[in-house]
């Protein structure tokens, strides 16, 4: 009976995990890997969606921690961790300004993190980034082994996606 018990625990456990981990192969727009293991860009909205017809947004290479990086509209955001990241939970911080340098809450930020080498098998989902009293822009990331790691930020501004820019971080 104990090992019945044992048996069933461990399914509802695992089982829900199999089944997230193949998000990999769904088509929502997660940036892949081709044949070689090169990162290629996601497609990150379907124009069919898109009555105005913007071309679909593709991830942007960030330039590092603490470097300005401009926004369509003037604004401007810089990125870092509070602390450099290791095996485990890291806060990602975003600092979004407006355009006299003062923080910003026009955009919603959303972010995710996946290892390229093992794409979806430690996934996250869109994670929405919470301000705090000072206005940073803040998520933890849980980075569950060693390796490359790829971090997306999603940026939306009255509900709809206008940018997606990249990063990736070794531990």
């Amino acid at each position: 009976m104990k090992k019945i018990i044992l048996t069933t625990i461990v399914m509802a456990v695992l089982l829900p995990m199999a089944v997230w981990a193949q998000c990999a192969d769904c088509p929502t727009g997660h940036n892949k890997s081709d044949d070689k293991g090169k990162l290629t860009t996601a497609k990150a909205e379907d124009n069919s969606k898109n009555p105005a017809g913007n071309p679909k947004i593709t991830a942007v290479n960030l330039p590092g921690f603490n470097k300005t990086v401009n926004l369509p509209d003037g604004k401007h955001f810089t990125y870092n961790f509070s602390k450099k990241p290791k095996i485990g939970t890291a806060i990602l911080q975003v600092h979004l300004y407006d355009k006299k340098n003062r923080h910003s809450d026009d955009y919603t930020v959303y972010v995710t993190s996946d290892m390229p080498s093992m794409r979806g098998a430690h996934a996250s989902p869109d994670l929405k980034m919470k301000a705090n009293a000072k206005g940073v822009l803040m998520a933890p990331i849980n980075f569950v082994m060693p390796g490359m790691w790829e971090i997306n930020l999603k940026f939306y501004k009255d509900g709809k996606h206008t940018n997606t820019y990249t990063f990736m971080q070794k531990i």
